[in-house]
Formats: structure tokens, C-alpha cells, sequence
């Protein structure tokens, strides 16, 4: 008799139980007009970007990390070669033809967070730089030394490269959203990179070469520059409903 009274009182207690854990998922989960749960997609959202910025022109790939939908990453990337030939700049009195090659771009891991739960984000990441500038000069013109006609081929050239180191902090703020909410959305942001001292290399040849020393006065004046600012408008997608 008492195993049949222990038996059906726990009985009681599963079927209890059972039924208040459905209960209560039945008024916890989120559902639609119709009735059906809503599932929660957000900590599996995808979106992807096109970036136009002062470090180049960019692409990336962007995925939530919290269900709140607060916190994303991105990985990202942006590139632009620009090239400068034959141009000439006067220089204490002689004409001197430059010729230059700029690259600009990263490629980085960023977070979003939006801790408003609104379009306002703080962003930080770290990047691998690819800016960098190369370039030469020489005279245009043939100089007279002593009665003596001396060509720019003679005269010599000057070298120089700048380069900022490789692996850089990046932090930021902005508006809008890598993962829209509806299909399409733009985002600003303004940050910067930090760079640290630039690697600076600086060399003459032929007559010229006496002047090579100038290569540590332009690296203690560069040496200020730690900081490479940002500014990008993105045109945002959300890949999965």
C-alpha cells in the first residue's frame, strides 16, 4: 500500500513539474500574430560592406556575437594604389622631377559595440597595414660647376621610403549598423590607427650622397606622426533574414 501511495505521489510531482516547465515556456518564448515561436536569429546574423574611406576602398564580412544583437565583428579589408610620375616641384632655386608610389590600406579585425542598443558604436580592432610610400627624385635640368656642364644622370638621385610599422591598434566611434536591421543600411565611422614611429629610409648616390644624413633629421621629424586617422562610410547588407 505504501509503494502504491509513494508511486502515484511522484507521479503527481512529474506530471506537476512537466507541466508548469510548459507553461512557462509557452509564455517565455516570443511568438508571432499567428501564435508560432519566433526563433532567435540574431547571435546568427551575416552581413557583408562596402567601404569607402580615407585608408582606400574596402570590402567586409561582419557576424553578431550576443544575442542582443549589441556586439559584431568584422573582418575587413582596403586598398588603394595611387602613383605620381614626373612631377616637378622647385627646390631652393632647381627644379626637381619626383616620381612617387602610395599605398594605402589594412587589413584588420574589428568589434562593434553598441552600447545604447541604438546606431551609435565604439569600435576597436587591430589591423596589418599596407600604407606605405616610395619615392625619387632628380634634378631636371644639367647644373654648371667650375665651367663644367654636369647632367641630373651625374648629379644623382634621392630614394625614399616611409613606412609605418606593421601590426597597428585601431579604435573609433560612429553611427549605423554593420548588420542592419532590414536589408540595407550606411554607417559612418571616424577612428584612428596606431602606427608608432615610421620606419623611414633615405638615400643619395653619386654627388648627392654627402647629403644622405638629412635621412635622420626627416625620421626625427616624421617621429611625431603616431597616429593615422580614419574616415569611412559603408554601404551595409544583411545576407540571412
Amino acid at each position: 500500500m505504501r509503494k502504491k501511495l509513494l508511486t502515484g505521489f511522484l507521479l503527481a510531482v512529474f506530471y506537476s513539474t512537466s507541466t508548469f516547465e510548459s507553461v512557462y515556456a509557452e509564455e517565455t518564448i516570443p511568438k508571432n500574430k499567428l501564435g508560432d515561436p519566433i526563433p532567435n536569429t540574431t547571435s546568427k546574423s551575416w552581413g557583408t560592406a562596402f567601404s569607402l574611406s580615407s585608408n582606400g576602398l574596402g570590402l567586409e564580412l561582419s557576424k553578431t556575437l550576443n544575442t542582443k544583437g549589441n556586439l559584431v565583428a568584422r573582418l575587413g579589408g582596403s586598398y588603394l594604389p595611387i602613383s605620381v610620375t614626373k612631377y616637378q616641384a622647385d627646390f631652393s632655386g632647381s627644379v626637381l622631377i619626383a616620381n612617387a608610389d602610395v599605398k594605402l590600406g589594412s587589413i584588420g579585425l574589428y568589434a562593434d559595440w553598441h552600447p545604447f542598443n541604438n546606431s551609435f558604436k565604439i569600435t576597436g580592432g587591430i589591423a596589418y597595414m599596407f600604407t606605405s610610400l616610395n619615392g625619387d627624385a632628380k634634378l631636371r635640368d644639367s647644373t654648371k660647376q667650375n665651367d663644367i656642364m654636369i647632367s641630373p644622370d651625374d648629379i644623382g638621385n634621392i630614394s625614399l621610403e616611409i613606412k609605418p610599422g606593421p601590426i597597428t591598434p585601431y579604435l573609433g566611434i560612429g553611427f549605423g549598423r554593420a548588420i542592419p536591421k532590414t536589408r540595407f543600411g550606411v554607417s559612418f565611422e571616424l577612428g584612428t590607427y596606431y602606427i608608432g614611429s615610421p620606419t623611414v629610409s633615405f638615400e643619395t648616390t653619386k654627388m648627392l650622397e654627402p647629403t644622405s644624413s638629412q635621412g635622420a633629421v626627416l625620421k626625427d621629424n616624421l617621429s611625431g606622426y603616431q597616429w593615422l586617422p580614419k574616415l569611412a562610410i559603408s554601404f551595409n547588407f544583411k545576407l540571412n533574414k
